[in-house]
């Protein structure tokens, strides 16, 4: 035997074991974002967005586009998804919940391709960073539309990247091409996720045409063709959802809660995404995710700057301005898309700088801190609202009234939505009472509702409860389910009906978070 022939298995084994041992760093952050996202999600009952959730995910397919948007203000993308996980998995708190800690780890690995498009110890430190960012750990344990959103955002930060970056060399054709592909694919996922992702799509094709106007070189421009192709695709399987957003936006427009944004509102909400939790960190993270797009622009990646900066800020910038000068949004809503590419800001601040001591020091203080941060959610507790204590308090209220006295109660819930988590805490105790919304069980859509979520939730303002004593007949018990201050009740009507009726109110349990109470009525001898 030849000595060429003896290496030979000697250098493919060295260089298996090198493209093994490249994909190691990744292999290990994706198993820190599943510790992270999987260490709690199990810990505390669904509240009631997750609920609507778990309803939506119950309907029918044809129900998913016309009763559930009446309900719920997100398209049907995530809660058909949803469903078929419900029957491979069930519908527990957790297994509603493994998906978005699924999507969240999924998209951990997107954001690591994505800064790979700039330097690999971008890649590996954008990923981390993300893993950690307590913003997206919640709601990667929150069964709502959330990570599903931010999955579609990555992928158009990593198409966008990898199409900023492309020629029209043959050999680049197939990493264009993927990249068009992601263009397509996340923007599409995003819409159908979430309505305030075009807020997300305006700035991709701003940043984009800002690529567009400062590239002189008509060779250079090749890519915006598939692009154009690519969004045109994304406009024309969309539309079927347009007319559901515009009845939706209309009934916003007629009843809505948020208040429009002030410095003080726009600062809490930036403190729990780019801030770790800390009113006084968001500026100088925000001077920090400002560094790394400079220390790109230095060394002449002023595409990947203007793609990642347009991602990153021009989603919040438009948030606010149509919230001030249109209708109020939600900031976080825009801010859960918008973090793929802040992490790479991040990542791109201290992996670019030169000197090896100051990277070193940098890197160790912003991974530390998120870190901590990180830690610092999961050792927290009463994020959401507690209805397996109020459904035990319920439970064992009415079985030490009376033994088998299920039959003689009747549950009183407003807002009408209440009955969904706390029908999903008790079947988790295998248990069932007679629930009943005040004035109509949901779904009551039609009738004046009080809150932006759908008019599924009506409010009890003029309305007549002269229904109510009818459910009441033969009851020996009401138990009333509402909330302290109650804008859908202000004048809290439904216990001065019940008075009205005979009936004496006899105990007032309370539970936070969530304002929550359990008030109790008997029927008077």
């Amino acid at each position: 035997m030849r000595d060429s022939d003896r290496k030979r298995p000697d250098v493919e084994a060295r260089y298996h074991a090198q493209k093994i041992g490249a994909w190691l760093p990744l292999i290990a952050i994706l198993v820190i974002a599943s510790l992270v996202r999987g260490y709690a999600i199990h810990r505390e009952p669904l509240w009631i967005d997750e609920a609507y959730s778990w309803w939506d995910a119950r309907q029918s397919f044809a129900d998913l586009w016309s009763l559930a948007p009446q309900c719920d203000p997100h398209p049907a993308l995530y809660f058909a998804l949803l469903k078929g996980w419900m029957a491979m998995f069930g519908d527990s708190a957790t297994a509603l919940r493994a998906l978005s800690a699924c999507l969240g780890v999924a998209t951990t690995a997107v954001v690591y391709f994505a800064g790979r498009e700039i330097d690999r110890r971008v890649a590996w430190v954008a990923a981390l960073l993300f893993a950690l960012a307590p913003f997206q750990i919640y709601f990667s344990g929150e069964a709502r539309p959330y990570a599903l959103l931010c999955f579609g955002a990555s992928l158009i930060v990593l198409g966008a990247l990898r199409v900023a970056r492309s020629d029209a060399r043959p050999e680049r054709y197939v990493a264009a091409t993927a990249g068009w592909v992601a263009l397509a694919l996340g923007p599409l996922i995003a819409l159908w996720s979430n309505n305030t992702s075009a807020l997300l799509i305006a700035s991709l094709l701003a940043g984009s045409g800002f690529i567009y106007c400062l590239t002189p070189e008509r060779a250079e421009r090749w890519p915006l063709r598939p692009a154009i192709i690519a969004s045109l695709v994304v406009v024309l399987l969309w539309l079927p959802d347009a007319p559901v957003l515009l009845l939706q936006a209309r009934g916003v427009s007629q009843d809505f809660w948020i208040r429009p944004p002030t410095f003080a509102s726009l600062n809490e909400e930036l403190h729990y995404a780019i801030g770790l939790d800390s009113v006084a960190a968001v500026w100088p993270m925000v001077a920090v995710m400002a560094g790394g797009l400079a220390l790109l622009i230095k060394l002449g990646r002023w595409r990947e700057a203007a793609i990642v900066g347009s991602l990153a800020v021009l989603p919040v910038a438009l948030n606010v301005a149509v919230s001030a000068a249109i209708q109020p949004i939600l900031v976080a809503r825009t801010l859960i898309g918008a973090t793929p590419a802040f992490m790479i800001a991040l990542a791109a601040a201290v992996c670019l700088i030169a000197d090896r001591r100051l990277r070193a020091t940098a890197l160790v203080l912003l991974v530390g801190a998120y870190a901590f941060a990180a830690f610092g959610l999961l050792d927290s507790t009463h994020l959401k609202e507690p209805w397996d204590v109020l459904s035990a308090k319920l439970l064992n209220d009415i079985r030490d009234a009376r033994p088998g006295a299920l039959a003689d109660v009747l549950v009183l819930v407003v807002p009408n939505e209440l009955a969904l988590p706390l029908s999903h805490a008790l079947k988790q105790r295998h248990a069932t009472l007679p629930v009943r919304g005040i004035p109509g069980d949901f779904p009551a859509p039609g009738m004046t509702a009080r809150y932006p979520s759908g008019k599924c939730a009506p409010s009890l303002v003029g309305q007549d409860l002269a229904s109510v004593g009818a459910a009441m007949h033969g009851k020996k018990a009401v138990y009333f389910i509402t909330r302290r201050n109650n804008v859908y009740d202000p004048v809290n009507s439904v216990a001065a009906y019940l008075r009205a009726q005979g009936w004496t109110q006899t105990a007032t349990d309370e539970f936070d978070p969530g304002a929550l109470q359990i008030q109790r009525f008997v029927a008077s001898p």
